[in-house]
């Protein structure tokens, strides 16, 4: 899964959006970011 800076920038910021990425973060088999995200 391939987790991009929205996704990052929302779980920071506690948006609206954030507990569903954070959801799908901790299933998925092997997250990543670009290293410009990171």
């Amino acid at each position: 899964m391939f987790v991009d800076a929205r996704a990052i920038v929302s779980m920071m910021a506690g948006e609206d959006t954030a507990d569903s990425y954070e959801a799908a973060l901790l299933e998925a088999p092997s997250p990543f970011t670009s290293t410009l995200a990171a």
